[in-house]
């Protein structure tokens, strides 16, 4: 089964076998935004975690918890995406 779809469909698409043709009345950069989305899509895998530094308190572990759903949150050196990463806060 195919159907032409955005890069959220065509992930669960994928995943069951099936497969998403990217919408060709998106402009090209779009386009590529949306292959880009599915073909950095990893099952199982936080590809973008919410990060917070040691300064951080515990209310913003509370709400990063709360807004992504997640139970371990990494803590970087900087609070940044690709720092050093120094601890993880789980359950």
């Amino acid at each position: 089964m195919d159907t032409v779809t955005e890069a959220s469909m065509a992930i669960s698409m994928a995943l069951h076998g099936g497969l998403g043709v990217i919408h060709y009345n998106m402009s090209i950069e779009e386009q590529c935004t949306e292959v880009r989305k599915v073909k950095k899509f990893k099952n199982g895998f936080i590809t973008e975690p919410t990060v917070l530094a040691p300064e951080n308190v515990l209310a913003d572990v509370d709400i990063v918890k709360q807004q992504s759903g997640h139970s371990g949150i990494p803590i970087t050196l900087d609070g940044g995406l690709h720092s050093k990463l120094v601890g993880i806060i789980t359950k």
